[in-house]
């Protein structure tokens, strides 16, 4: 039997951005992100900055499991059709929050930490 892997397809006429993400095991995510074709428009206020809209296709993960999936994707390509690098974006959807001050630049003195006993 052919294993199936993940994959990427853009279609630039469409717009559209087709993801399918394959785990080593049995499961499987789908998705598209659709970028609107007024994205990003500066012509007129009610057309500025359009979405991109993500959306699942298919996928064999639980429904709880699946919904949170969608709601971090579609949320991560939010932050970075702001202007977030994809990096940060990644970043800032960990559930475990970045120390105070942390900006997500590298090359700024790392936080000091002491260590008790």
């Amino acid at each position: 039997t052919k294993k199936k892997s993940s994959s990427i397809a853009i279609n630039e006429l469409e717009g559209k951005i087709k993801l399918r993400l394959q785990s080593a095991g049995e499961f499987y995510y789908s998705c598209s992100i659709v970028i609107d074709e007024n994205y990003p428009s500066t012509k007129t206020h009610m057309d500025y900055g359009k979405p991109c809209h993500l959306k699942m296709e298919s996928t064999n993960f639980p429904p709880k499991i699946e919904s949170m999936l969608t709601t971090q994707a579609q949320e991560l390509v939010r932050r970075m059709q702001d202007g977030m690098t994809p990096d940060d974006a990644l970043k800032m959807s960990n559930p475990i929050r970045a120390p105070k001050g942390y900006l997500g630049d590298e090359s700024k003195e790392p936080t000091k930490v002491r260590l008790t006993q």
